[in-house]
């Protein structure tokens, strides 16, 4: 990481794989020990973002990389941001939309940590089933998809927009 021309640039080192790639490549055998061993890798990396106050908003298997040696990184962190002051709001259009919580989808804009742990959860799923849990094509058909698995809110949702 250095500052330049007033800008912060963040330079990884490459890695062979993305997340997406293990878990849908059909040559790849997922035993339980590689899913709980790559599971365990992105949560530690994401329980330091945490723990330094920085909320990803845009976890999805494609920002996870892995090396050819099994070693995952956290990456892509163009949409985190620092979780500042109770409070203060955050952008809605955020997470791709299979991995994103239902309070984004309706304009949710004091949201902090568990947006990313609802992408986490995704995630896993994804893991096990070898597709995306919530695939659709646009928020419609992913609220129905999610509402149907988890049930429909029984709060009423007061968010600006």
């Amino acid at each position: 990481m250095f500052y330049g021309s007033g800008n912060l640039f963040i330079a990884y080192e490459f890695l062979d794989f993305d997340l997406s790639h293990i878990i849908h490549d059909k040559n790849i055998p997922l035993t339980d020990s590689i899913v709980k061993g790559l599971m365990k890798q992105f949560l530690q990396g994401l329980n330091e973002l945490h723990r330094f106050n920085v909320v990803h908003r845009d976890l999805k298997p494609q920002n996870l990389l892995i090396s050819k040696s099994g070693v995952l990184k956290v990456a892509d962190l163009g949409f985190a941001r620092f979780v500042a002051s109770p409070g203060r709001e955050m952008t809605t259009g955020v997470i791709s939309e299979w991995y994103r919580p239902p309070e984004i989808f309706f304009g949710a804009r004091n949201y902090t940590y568990s947006i990313d742990i609802w992408s986490a959860g995704c995630i896993f799923a994804e893991f096990l089933q070898k597709e995306p849990l919530f695939y659709g094509n646009g928020e419609k058909e992913i609220l129905t998809k999610i509402f149907y698995l988890l049930g429909v809110p029984n709060v009423i949702f007061n968010f600006k927009r």
